[in-house]
């Protein structure tokens, strides 16, 4: 039943969402679930009503996890379930958000958090570093420069 909650990512290592764990919490937007064996409870998130339970219009599932596939599935939920490359705060888009991310998780910024690590791995070569970065950045500027042609 929070209120102030508007996204949450649940980190590899949680093995299960509790049934109700989130249940009516108006703000929840986005839940980016990183785990590949995580199962979810019966009505893990959501809201119920005098007539049955939905989760709210625009809420986004993100992962790869077959568990919540099927579970976004049988519960009619938008799921993102592809790696959007350098979409390190998994949001569904690469932007410049991603790229300032990325830049204070390299400086080790106190309290900088990446998402989804290997959508931040731009090449693909299993380690974050500058390359990484740069890449990144070229991609978006190239991506501008078409949209603008």
């Amino acid at each position: 039943g929070c209120r102030s909650i508007s996204k949450i990512v649940i980190p590899k290592s949680c093995q299960n969402i509790g049934e109700y764990a989130f249940l009516d919490c108006d703000s929840l937007n986005t839940l980016t679930l990183n785990g590949e064996h995580t199962t979810l409870g019966t009505k893990s998130f959501g809201y119920e009503y005098d007539n049955g339970y939905a989760v709210k219009d625009g809420f986004l599932l993100i992962s790869q996890n077959e568990n919540a596939i099927r579970y976004a599935e049988e519960n009619h939920i938008q799921i993102l379930s592809e790696i959007i490359s350098g979409d390190g705060n998994a949001d569904g888009v690469c932007n410049l958000a991603d790229v300032v991310l990325l830049q204070k998780w390299l400086l080790s910024v106190p309290d900088t958090q990446l998402a989804d690590w290997k959508a931040a791995d731009f090449n693909g070569d299993q380690t974050l570093n500058v390359f990484d970065l740069c890449q990144m950045r070229y991609n978006l500027l190239k991506q501008e420069e078409d949209s603008k042609q």
